[in-house]
């Protein structure tokens, strides 16, 4: 997540589409906060080099950078960030992986739903006048005439990664 003064909020910041997000809020001059768990379903040592070059953008542009390191799922921590009083919000934060989604359903429904719930229930306790929310790129279905079976509503998503996208 980011927030932004000018501003943003920005989830999942150590992410690729996340990160250079961030990056380029910073580099315009906005004050950026980001909020990102640093799991380990990706190498973290990947995302910590994203944050860090996150910080050394910050000290050469006009915008400003903190991170939260927290999990979306944390509502208290969620709330307590949201009390900045953020312009917008870009919300990209969401666990990945199709496969993975197949054998640890929970942790897609933790993730995409709770924490978007958190998300959603924040910008409108504090009156955020902007969310920008953006999820997986495709929405995979479990048959070959997908996009037949999705216009018509008939058949869910075979994958949690999938199937919290169609809630």
């Amino acid at each position: 997540m980011v927030g932004c003064r000018h501003e943003s909020a920005r989830n999942g910041c150590g992410g690729f589409i996340g990160f250079h997000t961030a990056k380029r809020l910073i580099e315009r001059g906005d004050e950026v906060i980001g909020f990102d768990a640093v799991n380990d379903y990706y190498d973290p040592s990947l995302k910590e080099a994203r944050l860090s070059l996150l910080a050394k953008s910050a000290a050469t542009a006009q915008g400003s950078w903190s991170l939260v390191r927290a999990d979306l799922t944390d509502q208290a921590a969620v709330k307590k960030t949201f009390e900045e009083h953020f312009d917008r919000v870009i919300h990209l934060a969401a666990q990945a992986g199709v496969r993975h989604s197949l054998t640890h359903p929970r942790d897609y429904i933790n993730s995409n739903i709770v924490g978007f719930l958190n998300i959603l229930e924040a910008c409108r306790d504090q009156s955020i006048p902007h969310l920008t929310y953006a999820s997986t790129s495709s929405v995979l279905w479990s048959q070959p005439q997908a996009a037949f079976l999705r216009a018509r509503g008939r058949r869910p998503p075979a994958a949690a990664l999938c199937r919290d996208k169609a809630i």
